[in-house]
């Protein structure tokens, strides 16, 4: 929007440039005041409130958009000047003066009669017509020498002493371990002070010695003692055979039951309530005929043995009719 109003304004050829912009911006703003002042004149009240809020919004929009496109553009004003714009010179390039001092450190003249009288000491000044290089003293130009380009062309003094090996083993703070140089390989001899045996080191875990050991020997052995029964005096015959026919005091032992006291009340033959059954003794089996004085029905079963049978009604009339059955005295048929 802002582009095509613009070149609608000056043309699609003309540069847009700050004075371009004030001079649309002043042409616009004078229209606007103008039509403002012909709306005020129209008859139709609300015609004119239209045609006003309109345009003026639409030109309002414009005017503003030109004040941003100024602001996009520098002042004329800061051009040159310090925080402003640097200008640039016939070849399109900012000139030096505008330039900070780190940016052109370097700076050419044909000779050194051409240096400025007054040299800048953070600046390099190369003269052309023989290629050297001087710095700024702050009184007079001193030449700087150039670079010997190796450390070959550049000769010991007594500061600057070149690497050497010999150099370097003669300020070595080590010259040699334990009398050896080279590649060096320390074994336990050669630390003075180490310990290599027990008594050299303090003993405070209370570790004995043989001679204070409370026990010197076992049965006169030493070493790695193996002890036998013969190495132990005083053991009984018993400790060695584990038999019970060598233990002394042993107890008697019963054989017979006659050796025991009949304290759970066992009862013998002749002590026994029962001796006999039927005259029979051991595993007795009993019959009829070892019981004396069983009636006959004891053995047969049979009820014709019995004594005192009760009598048995053969016939209704013996017995008592205490169930009510009608007789023919009592009912006769006819």
């Amino acid at each position: 929007m802002r582009e095509i109003f613009l070149k609608d304004k000056i043309g699609d050829t003309a540069p847009i440039t700050v004075g371009v912009l004030t001079d649309v911006l002043s042409s616009e703003t004078a229209a606007r005041n103008a039509y403002v002042t012909n709306a005020v004149n129209t008859a139709d009240t609300q015609i004119r409130q239209d045609l006003t809020n309109d345009y003026l919004a639409e030109i309002d929009f414009q005017v503003s958009d030109i004040r941003q496109e100024l602001q996009n553009y520098a002042n004329v004003n800061t051009i040159g000047q310090p925080n402003g714009i640097a200008t640039l010179d016939e070849n399109g390039y900012v000139p030096a003066y505008q330039l900070p001092s780190y940016v052109d450190d370097i700076v050419e003249f044909d000779s050194v009669p051409s240096f400025p009288e007054f040299g800048d000491s953070a600046k390099i000044y190369l003269a052309l017509d023989t290629t050297e290089i001087y710095r700024w003293s702050g009184s007079t130009y001193i030449p700087i020498p150039a670079s010997p380009g190796t450390t070959d062309d550049v000769a010991e003094g007594s500061g600057n002493l070149y690497f050497t090996v010999e150099r370097v083993l003669a300020a070595a703070p080590v010259q040699s371990v334990a009398g050896r140089t080279g590649v060096v390989t320390l074994t336990a001899s050669d630390i003075t002070g180490l310990p290599n045996k027990t008594s050299d080191l303090i003993n405070d875990r209370n570790f004995i010695t043989l001679a204070e050991a409370p026990v010197q020997s076992v049965n006169g052995k030493t070493g790695n003692v193996l002890i036998t029964t013969a190495d132990i005096a005083g053991l009984a015959d018993v400790a060695i055979s584990g038999s019970y026919i060598d233990l002394l005091n042993k107890p008697s032992i019963p054989t017979k039951t006659s050796d025991l006291v009949n304290d759970a009340g066992f009862v013998t033959n002749a002590t026994a309530n029962v001796t006999s059954v039927s005259g029979k003794t051991g595993d007795v089996v009993l019959n009829t005929s070892d019981i004396s004085g069983l009636a006959t029905v004891a053995t047969s079963g049979d009820y014709s043995d019995l004594i005192n049978k009760p009598s048995l009604p053969s016939k209704t009339s013996e017995l008592l009719n205490d169930s009510g059955y009608l007789t023919s005295v009592v009912f006769p048929v006819t």
